[in-house]
C-alpha cells in the first residue's frame, strides 16, 4: 500500500485529476498515451470501427441470445450476478452477464465454458466474438453485458483501466 500512495502522490503532481487512491488504474490496463474522453466514435480507431460493425451486423443474434437467457428464469438466476462495482449504484439495480474474463495472471480472455458451449445460452454470441473477430487475441479484456433497468442511476466515476470501452447496444 505505501508504493501506491507514493505512486499515487506522483500521479497527482504531474497532473492527474485523481483525488482518491481507488481511482487508480491497475498498472496493466492502462495506457498513458490514450486520449481520456466522455465517448468514443466508431470512426475515431480501426479498432472501433472493426467492433461497432462486427456488432451492429450481428446485434439480431446477439439479441435474441440476451432476449432468449432472460425469459429462462431459472437459467437467468444462473447467469446474472452483481457487477464488482455496487458501490457505484445510486440508485435502481445494475447486474450483469459475464461471458469472458480477463486471467491477471497471463491476460488471457478465459471464457464461461457452460455459457459459450454447444446448446449453451451464448453459443453464437461467443462464436462471433472469439471466432469471427480480428481483435480477438486482445491482451486484456472482458465480455459481458450490463443489466441496467429504468430509474437505474451510477455514480459519477473512472474505471480501473483505459484500455476497456464500453459499447451500448439498446
Amino acid at each position: 500500500e505505501i508504493q501506491a500512495r507514493q505512486w499515487f502522490r506522483r500521479a497527482q503532481a504531474a497532473g492527474y485529476p485523481w483525488t482518491d487512491i481507488n481511482q487508480l488504474p491497475y498498472p496493466r490496463m492502462y495506457q498513458p498515451s490514450f486520449t481520456a474522453k466522455p465517448y468514443w466514435e466508431c470512426s475515431d480507431t480501426p479498432y472501433m470501427k472493426y467492433m461497432c460493425e462486427l456488432l451492429e451486423s450481428n446485434y439480431p443474434t446477439i439479441k435474441a441470445e440476451v432476449k432468449a437467457l432472460l425469459k429462462n428464469k431459472p437459467l437467468a438466476r444462473q447467469a446474472i450476478t452483481f457487477t464488482e462495482s455496487t458501490n457505484l449504484i445510486g440508485a435502481g439495480n445494475w447486474t450483469q452477464i459475464k461471458l469472458a474474463n480477463d486471467n491477471a495472471q497471463t491476460g488471457e480472455l478465459e471464457w464461461s465454458d457452460w455459457m459459450c458451449a454447444p446448446g449453451g445460452p451464448f453459443e453464437k454470441t461467443c462464436d462471433i466474438l472469439r471466432n469471427h473477430n480480428q481483435w480477438r487475441a486482445a491482451h486484456t479484456g472482458t465480455a459481458k453485458f450490463y443489466l441496467m433497468p429504468p430509474g437505474t442511476r451510477l455514480r459519477p466515476h473512472c474505471g480501473q483501466s483505459n484500455l476497456r470501452l464500453f459499447m451500448q447496444m439498446g
